[in-house]
């Protein structure tokens, strides 16, 4: 069983040395102009790290219910973009699901502060200092400009998506899924045989 004492100090170490996580996404209203990133007024980690209970049974199919329910909700756009739920009473022990928008990280991302998160040693959970801006970093800034620029240049051009059964009209109800877990040597080993990278042979 996880300790939600334990969890919610791990995350204030852990997590909040990236900005992202202390920041909210802000629409200035002003027609043309894109959302930015602003530090949360009066940030507290109490309104994202929350505790959340299985019903009897208490089995795996009671926790995709739960899970599929809270995927359901959605994020409140007046604060950072991301929650944490301990979740207690999962057969003789406990789960934790984290949701987040993904305008905080893509994948890899993501798997940066998973690494710290979930690390066993200590001291990954020092905080970071945040940046310093600096005329290298601004240069580095106005590069990535020019290069999200091309990019939306090319994704403005490119041919409408084909149809597919993935696709369908947005809506909050969700259903959540997982499989057991898949050996990722195993994964590997079947994309060679077919030229398939290792997201396509889990998708298959």
């Amino acid at each position: 069983p996880l300790q939600f004492a334990r969890v919610r100090q791990a995350l204030a170490r852990r997590l909040l040395c990236f900005e992202r996580f202390r920041q909210r996404v802000v629409d200035r209203g002003i027609a043309g102009s894109t959302p930015s990133w602003q530090d949360m007024p009066g940030f507290d980690i109490d309104r994202h790290v929350h505790r959340a209970a299985v019903p009897a049974p208490h089995d795996e199919a009671a926790l995709l219910a739960v899970v599929s329910e809270l995927a359901g909700q959605p994020l409140d756009h007046a604060l950072p973009l991301w929650q944490a739920y301990v979740v207690e009473n999962v057969g003789a022990g406990g789960a934790l699901v984290f949701r987040y928008h993904h305008c905080i990280g893509d994948g890899n991302a993501m798997m940066t502060v998973a690494a710290r998160l979930f690390s066993m040693s200590p001291e990954q959970g020092a905080a970071v200092p945040p940046p310093v801006a600096t005329a290298t970093n601004l240069l580095d800034v106005a590069a990535g400009v020019v290069a999200a620029a091309s990019s939306i240049a090319g994704l403005l051009i490119k041919p409408a998506d084909p149809p597919s059964p993935f696709k369908g009209p947005f809506s909050c109800g969700q259903r959540v899924a997982w499989s057991k877990p898949v050996s990722i040597c195993d994964a590997k080993a079947i994309g060679v045989r077919s030229g398939a990278q290792v997201n396509d042979v889990l998708t298959a």
